[in-house]
């Protein structure tokens, strides 16, 4: 199914990793607000197991995908023309080849987590690079 004008975010720290126990490891405001400039109003799908460790994202639609009740499956929420795939990283890794934008946010932080992502050298789409430092830890 190919999907037009899908756009990726994700939060990679300067050891690969994008979480830990489900959640965020840190805590940037400029990424944050940067995260809410470019989603807000917009549709964004999410895997349950990340939604669950989310901060409220107001202003926006938000597409679960999972098996609890009220989730969809990838397919459907696909159907459903999301904006911005925002995570989590099996999410990232069953749609990456579907997406036309990459927009990754680099933090400048050192915390080991224990969910990683490597973007594949093969990635046909743009990647667009940010980077941004550390308020707190969380």
């Amino acid at each position: 199914m190919e999907t037009s004008k899908l756009k990726l975010i994700i939060a990679i720290n300067n050891l690969g990793y994008i979480g830990k126990d489900g959640g965020m490891m840190w805590k940037s405001s400029d990424d944050l607000r940067h995260f809410k400039k470019l989603t807000e109003g917009l549709k964004c799908l999410v895997g349950n197991t990340t939604k669950k460790g989310l901060p409220p994202l107001r202003n926006r639609e938000i597409i679960v995908v999972g098996h609890d009740e009220g989730c969809y499956t990838l397919e459907e929420a696909l159907a459903m023309n999301p904006d911005w795939i925002i995570g989590g990283a099996t999410i990232y890794k069953q749609t990456l080849h579907l997406s036309d934008e990459l927009h990754v946010s680099h933090i400048n932080d050192d915390t080991i987590g224990d969910t990683s992502f490597e973007i594949p050298e093969d990635y046909k789409g743009q990647i667009f690079h940010y980077y941004f430092e550390t308020n707190d830890k969380l």
